[in-house]
C-alpha cells in the first residue's frame, strides 16, 4: 500500500517523478552494478582460495596414503623374504623392496616441499629420522641372503621389524590427522567467509531496494531470482565437489581391489581381444609379467583347439552386459600347462573405439578333476556292488515309520528266491523270510538305530528256498538323516552260514588247539571274523598280563588289547587273512623287532573260519638280515658304479637322457647327445628287431620288461648289455616316458662257462656248510642227506637212509605239531620254517631250525621236499637271557625318555627365556626401566634352571646307588628311621601311623632305596591330607605271585584316577595346586621300584583316600637272579 501511494504521488508530479525515477533508477543501476561486481569478485576470491587449499590438502593426504601403502608392501615383502627358502622368490622380493624404498624417498621429498607449518615439518623430519635405522635393519635382513637362521632369531627380527613398522605407521597417522584437521578448519573458515559475503550482499541489496521504492520493484524481483539461482549454483557446486571426492576415493578403492584381490582378473578390448590391464593374481596364476600380459590377446591364453570356439562366443559376449561360462573351459599358462577355469565377464563403459570388458577367471582345475574322479569311482562302485558276495541295498524309513527299499542288488534272487522288483513292490517280502523268533528283535534294532542314528548291525536267520534251510545273514548299514525327516540306510546283507558252521566246529576242537598253542614259544591268538579272541596260548596270556596288567579273556575283542596307533593295521591285516592270504611283517624299533603273522585257519573244504595271530621276537634275526641287506646295498652300489647306468626317454619330446656311466658303457664322449635313433644304430643288426619289440611291449602293456642284446661300438668292440625298461604314465594312464637301467654284462657272458663249473662244485659246497641239507619224498622219507648229520645227531648218512630216523629223533612233545605243519603247509606247497627239539644218538636234547622248501612240478604238485637243519641250541639257551636284557633295556629306555623330557623341556625353556631376555637388555642405557624387569625375570629363569638341575642330580644319584650291595632289611627298622626324620611333620598333622609287617617282615634289597620309598610315600600322605579328618596312615606287607607287596594307605584328599591315572607317576606331575611340592616324589618311588625289578600300582578315590602298592621281588627270586648274574 505504501508503494502504491508513492506511485500515485509520483504520477501527480509527473516531471518530478520522472526525474526522480530516472535518478533513482540510475542510482539503483549503479548500486546494483557495484554490489554485483563486489559480490562476484569476493566470491571468486573465496572460491579460488578454497579450491587451492583443498587441492593441496588432498595432494598431501594422497602422498601420506601412498606412503602407508608402500610401507605395508615393504613390511609384507620382508616377512615373505624371511620365511621363504626359494631363491627366486627371495631375489624378486629383494628387488621389489629396493624399488619401493626409492619411491618412498621420492614421495618424502615431495611431501616436505608441500608442508609449510613448522610442527608438521618437524613431525615429518622425526619420521625420516626414525626410518633410517629401519632401512638399515631392512638392509641387514636382505644382506643375510640364504643363511639359515634359527626360529628364535627369526622371531626376534620379526618383532623388531613389527615395532619399527608400527612406529612409522603412527607417525604417518599423526601427520595425516593434523593435515585432515587443518583442512576441516580451513574449510569451515572458507564456508563462513562465503556465508558472510552472501549476507553482506543481501544487506546492501535490501538497502538499495528500500531506496528505489516502487521504481525498483521489477529490478528487485529480478535480483531476487538471480540471488536464488546463485544459491542453487553454489549448492550444486558443493554437491559436485563432494561427488568428485567420493568418486576419487571409490576409484582408489576399486583400483586397489582389482590389483590385490586373490582371483585372476584382467580387462580386454572386445574389438581387438587385446588385454588392457591385469592384476597380480593373474600374473601369478599364468606366469606372465605385466608387460608380457599387455602384449597378449585373450586368444593366446586358450589352447589351440579352443580358439575357434572362443571366436564363436565373442558376438555373444559383445551383446551381453554380464556373461558367465562355467563349462570345462581351459586356459594355458606361460609354461604350457593347461587348467580348467570358471569364466565370468562384465561390460565396462566404452572409451572411444575401445570396448573394455572385465574378466574373472577362477581356477577350478582341482574341482573338475575331483568330479571326474568321483564319476569314475561311481562307476567302479556300481561294478563292485554287483560282485559283492551278498546283497547291497538302500533302506528308507520315514518319520511315520513306513519303510521301502529304493535300491537292492540283483544277488537277492540267489539268496532268498525273490527279485529286486518284487521287493520294490512289496518291501515286506524280505522280512517274511526272516525267522519268526527273531523278527521282533530285528525291528527293535532298526528302531533303536533310527532313534540314535547309530549303525545298524544284526546277525539273523532267514529261509533260503534254494538251499531249503535256514541260513545265517549278517546285516550292516549306516543311517543318513534327510531334510524331510526320513532316514536312508546304505548297507549289505552277507551270507555267513559257512562261517557260523565253521565256528561251531572250531569251538569243538578248542581244547586240542589250546594244548597245541601252549607248546609254542610264540604269543599266539586265535581270532574269529569279528576280531574276538577264540583261544590263546600261555605265552599270549603272560604277555598281556605283563604289558597291560590285565587278564586276557576269550570272547573279548582284540581291539581292547591293541595300541591306538595299531588298530587300523590290525583290522586291515585281519581282513586280508580272512580272505585266505597270509600276512607276515616285521615291526619294532631300535634293537627290538617282532615278526607278526596273520594266518588263515581253513576247514577241510578250504573255507576260512578264523585267523591265527602270532608274535615272535626276531630281534637277532632282524639285525643279521639288516647287516646282510646293508652289505648287499653296498655291493649293488659298487656294481652300479662299475658296470651299470640309467637312462630315460621322453616319448612326446623325443628327448633321451643318459647318466654319466652310460657314456662309459657305450664308450661315447660326454658331449655326445643321445637320441633314440643314434643309440638304436649301435645295436647289433641281429638284435634290433627283438629290442624294438621289447620296447613297444613296454608301451603297449605298461609293464616292466627286461632285455639282453648286443651292441657294436664305433671302434668295433662287441658288448653284451642287459636292460630293464619301465613305463611312466600320466594321470590319464598314457605312457609319456620310458626309464631304464642298463648293465654291461659282457664279462658275465664270458664267465658263463665258469658258472657251469661252479654248479658242478655245488655238491661239494653243500657237504662243507655247517647245516644239514636233506631231500625227502612226499611220504617224508629221506633219500638224500649231507654228511653234517653225523656232527649234529650222531647218526651217519647210511643210518638215515636205511631207516626212517628223521621222525623218530624228533622230541615226542614236538612231533605232533611238526607233522601237522608238514601236512598242512609243506605238502601243500608252502615254504616252512619250524623250530623243534631232537634227541641225538647219545641221548642229548638239542634245538634245531628246520627250513623246508617244496619242489613243484609243472602242474603245481609237490614232488620233493628240500630242507636244511641248523643247530640253534645256543641261541635258545640265550633267549632267556635276551628276554631279561630286553626288559632291562625297556626300563632304561623309559629312563632315557624321562631324561630327554627334562633336557628338552625343563632345561631348554629357562635357557630360552634367558636368551630372549638378554636380547632385549638395553646395554647402552643400564638405568633403563626395562632393564630391572629383565634382570628380575632372568633371575627367576636361572632359579628354575637350578631347581631342575638339582632334581636331575638327585635322579642320577639314585641310579648310581643301584650298584650298592643288597642286604636283608627289616621293614620295621626302616620305618623307625623314616618316622624319626618326619617327627615334626607327623606331629603337626596329628597323623596316626599303624603298621603290620608280620606276613613279610623283611626283604633282600638296597636299604637306601627302601628308605626313600617309605619316606616319599609317608610324606606324600602328610602333604595331601584332608584337614577335615584325622589322618590315618596304614602300612602292611604280604606275599603275592612271587612278590612282596608293601601297601601304604591313607584317608587323605585322594586322586581322580579316571582323569589322572596315566600321569600319577610322571615327572613333575602334581594334582593339588594348594599344597607346595615339585611332583618328584612319586616318580622316584616308581623309578626305584622298577630298578629293583618290581613295580608300583595305585588305587585312589577323591575324598576317600589313596593306597600305593609297591611290589618287591621275593628273597628267593633275588637270590636266583644274583646267581644267574654271577654265572653270566
Amino acid at each position: 500500500m505504501k508503494y502504491r501511494q508513492q506511485t500515485r504521488q509520483i504520477l501527480l508530479n509527473h516531471s518530478k517523478t520522472t526525474r526522480l525515477a530516472a535518478f533513482v533508477f540510475a542510482v539503483l543501476a549503479i548500486t546494483l552494478l557495484i554490489i554485483s561486481a563486489y559480490s562476484y569478485l569476493a566470491a571468486q576470491k573465496v572460491q579460488e582460495d578454497y579450491n587451492k587449499m583443498v587441492s593441496e590438502s588432498l595432494h598431501r593426504l594422497e602422498l601420506i596414503t601412498k606412503l602407508h601403502r608402500n610401507e605395508d608392501l615393504v613390511y609384507s615383502l620382508v616377512i615373505k623374504y624371511m620365511k621363504t627358502s626359494d631363491k627366486h622368490e627371495m631375489e624378486e622380493a629383494k628387488q621389489q623392496i629396493r624399488q619401493l624404498n626409492n619411491i618412498i624417498q621420492t614421495d618424502l621429498k615431495e611431501l616436505e616441499k608441500l608442508l609449510y607449518i613448522p610442527s608438521r615439518r618437524q613431525l615429518l623430519h622425526t619420521y625420516q629420522t626414525n626410518r633410517q635405522p629401519y632401512a638399515s635393519m631392512l638392509q641387514e635382513v636382505l644382506s643375510a641372503g640364504q643363511q639359515q637362521q634359527s626360529g628364535a632369531a627369526n622371531n626376534i627380527a620379526d618383532q623388531k621389524l613389527l615395532l619399527a613398522y608400527k612406529q612409522h605407521q603412527l607417525y604417518l597417522n599423526r601427520l595425516g590427522d593434523t593435515i585432515s584437521i587443518n583442512t576441516r578448519k580451513r574449510s569451515t573458515i572458507a564456508l563462513t567467509t562465503i556465508h558472510n559475503t552472501i549476507r553482506n550482499y543481501n544487506v546492501l541489496l535490501l538497502i538499495a531496494l528500500l531506496m528505489t521504492g516502487v521504481a525498483a520493484y521489477l529490478i528487485r524481483e529480478v535480483l531476487k531470482q538471480m540471488s536464488f539461482n546463485d544459491v542453487l549454483l553454489k549448492s550444486e557446486k558443493r554437491e559436485r565437489q563432494q561427488l568428485e571426492h567420493a568418486l576419487t576415493e571409490s576409484q582408489l578403492i576399486y583400483t586397489s581391489l582389482f590389483r590385490n584381490i586373490a582371483i585372476p582378473i584382467w580387462v580386454f578390448d572386445v574389438n581387438t581381444l587385446k588385454i588392457l590391464e591385469v592384476n597380480k593374481a593373474a600374473m601369478q596364476e599364468y606366469g606372465y609379467s605385466r608387460q608380457e600380459f599387455l602384449n597378449l590377446t585373450i586368444a593366446q591364453l586358450q589352447p589351440a583347439e579352443q580358439v575357434a570356439k572362443l571366436k564363436e562366443l565373442i558376438p555373444l559376449i559383445n551383446d551381453n552386459y554380464s556373461f558367465s561360462f562355467n563349462e570345462n573351459w581351459l586356459h594355458v599358462r606361460k609354461d604350457g600347462s593347461a587348467f580348467y577355469v570358471d569364466i565370468k565377464s562384465h561390460s565396462l563403459p566404452p572409451q572411444g573405439n575401445i570396448k573394455p570388458r572385465v574378466v574373472v577367471a577362477i581356477n577350478i582345475d582341482e574341482q573338475v578333476k575331483a568330479i571326474q574322479k568321483l564319476e569314475r569311482r561311481e562307476r567302479q562302485l556300481l561294478g563292485v556292488s554287483s560282485s559283492i558276495p551278498g546283497a547291497v541295498y538302500q533302506f528308507q524309513l520315514d518319520k511315520d515309520m513306513d519303510f521301502s527299499f529304493p535300491f537292492i542288488s540283483g544277488s537277492l534272487l540267489n539268496m532268498y528266491g525273490v527279485t529286486p522288483n518284487d521287493i520294490y513292490q512289496d518291501p515286506n517280502l524280505l522280512f517274511k523270510a526272516a525267522h519268526p523268533d527273531e523278527l521282533e528283535a530285528i525291528w527293535e534294532s532298526i528302531y533303536e538305530s533310527a532313534r540314535t542314528l547309530s549303525p545298524w548291525m544284526k546277525e539273523l536267520r532267514m529261509w533260503s528256498p534254494g538251499d531249503n534251510k535256514w541260513i545265517w545273514i549278517r546285516g550292516h548299514s549306516l543311517p543318513t538323516p534327510k531334510d524331510d525327516g526320513s532316514i536312508l540306510y546304505n548297507g549289505t546283507l552277507i551270507d555267513i552260514t559257512t562261517q557260523k558252521e565253521a565256528q561251531h566246529q572250531l569251538l569243538e576242537s578248542e581244547a586240542n588247539l589250546t594244548a597245541l598253542l601252549d607248546s609254542s614259544p610264540q604269543a599266539i591268538y586265535l581270532l574269529d571274523k569279528d576280531l574276538k579272541v577264540i583261544s590263546f596260548n600261555k605265552v599270549a596270556a603272560e604277555e598281556v598280563s605283563r604289558l597291560q596288567i590285565k587278564q586276557l579273556q576269550t570272547g573279548q575283542s582284540m581291539l581292547n588289547y591293541a595300541a591306538t596307533e595299531q588298530l587300523d593295521s590290525l583290522i586291515k591285516d585281519h581282513q586280508q587273512a580272512l580272505q585266505g592270504n597270509t600276512v607276515t611283517y616285521d615291526t619294532g624299533c631300535g634293537s627290538h623287532w617282532f615278526e607278526v603273522s596273520y594266518r588263515p585257519v581253513f576247514t577241510q573244504s578250504k573255507d576260512t573260519i578264523a585267523v591265527a595271530l602270532s608274535i615272535h621276537d626276531i630281534s637277532e634275526q632282524r639285525n643279521i638280515v639288516k647287516a646282510i641287506k646293508e652289505n648287499e646295498s653296498q655291493l649293488l652300489r659298487s656294481q652300479e658304479l662299475a658296470k651299470a647306468g640309467s637312462w630315460e626317454y621322453e616319448i612326446d619330446r623325443n628327448v633321451m637322457k643318459f647318466s654319466q656311466n652310460m657314456y662309459r658303457i657305450y664308450e661315447l664322449p660326454e658331449e655326445f647327445r643321445p637320441t633314440f635313433n643314434n643309440i638304436l644304430d649301435l645295436f647289433h643288426p641281429e638284435d634290433k628287431d627283438i629290442s624294438l619289440e621289447a620296447y613297444y611291449r613296454v608301451i603297449e602293456t605298461k609293464t616292466t620288461t627286461d632285455l639282453e642284446h648286443r651292441v657294436l661300438l664305433p671302434n668295433g668292440t662287441l658288448k653284451y648289455l642287459y636292460h630293464i625298461m619301465e613305463p611312466v604314465t600320466d594321470m590319464e594312464g598314457k605312457v609319456i616316458k620310458v626309464v631304464g637301467t642298463t648293465q654291461d654284462i659282457t664279462e658275465q657272458k664270458d664267465r658263463e662257462l665258469e658258472i657251469t663249473e661252479t654248479k658242478n662244485r655245488f655238491q661239494s659246497t653243500i657237504e662243507n656248510i655247517p647245516e644239514i641239507i636233506l631231500s625227502a619224498d612226499t611220504n617224508i622219507r629221506i633219500f638224500y642227506i649231507s654228511p653234517q648229520c653225523y656232527e649234529l645227531t650222531g647218526y651217519t648218512e647210511d643210518e638215515f637212509l636205511a631207516s626212517n630216523l628223521w621222525p623218530e629223533i624228533i622230541h615226542k612233545d614236538d612231533l605232533e605239531l611238526l607233522e601237522s605243519r608238514l601236512l598242512n603247509e609243506g605238502l601243500a606247497g608252502y615254504r616252512l620254517k619250524h623250530e623243534c627239539r631232537i634227541i641225538t644218538k647219545s641221548g642229548e636234547t638239542r634245538w634245531v631250525m628246520l627250513r623246508m622248501s617244496p619242489k613243484l612240478n609243472a602242474e603245481g604238485k609237490v614232488i620233493r621236499l628240500d630242507s636244511s637243519v641248523a643247530d640253534i641250541t645256543e641261541s635258545k639257551l640265550a633267549e632267556e637271557k635276551k628276554t631279561q636284557l630286553a626288559e632291562k633295556l625297556q626300563i632304561q629306555n623309559q629312563n632315557l625318555q624321562q631324561f630327554a623330557y627334562i633336557v628338552s623341556h625343563n632345561l631348554r625353556a629357562p635357557i630360552a627365556n634367558i636368551l630372549g631376555l638378554s636380547s632385549i637388555y638395553d646395554s647402552a642405557n643400564p638405568q633403563a626401566p626395562i632393564n630391572q624387569r629383565v634382570i628380575e625375570n632372568m633371575y627367576k629363569s636361572a632359579k628354575l634352571l637350578d631347581n631342575t638341575i638339582r632334581d636331575l642330580n638327585e635322579l642320577l644319584s639314585m641310579r648310581s646307588e643301584l650298584d650298592d650291595a643288597q642286604e636283608k632289611v627289616f621293614f620295621e627298622d626302616v620305618l623307625k628311621q623314616v618316622n624319626a626324620s618326619l617327627t615334626n611333620e607327623i606331629a603337626a598333622a596329628g597323623a596316626v601311623l599303624t603298621c603290620d609287617f608280620e606276613m613279610a617282615p623283611a626283604i633282600v634289597t638296597i636299604k637306601s632305596y627302601l628308605k626313600s620309598i617309605l619316606h616319599n610315600l609317608i610324606s606324600n600322605a602328610l602333604k595331601y591330607r584332608d584337614e577335615a579328618k584325622i589322618l590315618n596312615i596304614k602300612l602292611q606287607t604280604f606275599e603275592v605271585d612271587g612278590y612282596i607287596c608293601l601297601q601304604v594307605s591313607d584317608n587323605g584328599l585322594g586322586i581322580d584316577l579316571q582323569k589322572e591315572k596315566g600321569k600319577v607317576f610322571g615327572l613333575y606331575k602334581r594334582f593339588h595346586a594348594h599344597v607346595a611340592g615339585k611332583g618328584l616324589g612319586l616318580h622316584l618311588v616308581k623309578t626305584q621300584a622298577e630298578l629293583l625289578g618290581g613295580k608300583v600300582a595305585v588305587d585312589s578315590s577323591v575324598g576317600v583316600g589313596t593306597t600305593f602298592s609297591v611290589y618287591f621281588l621275593k628273597n628267593s627270586v633275588v637270590d636266583e637272579l644274583n646267581k644267574k648274574s654271577s654265572i653270566d
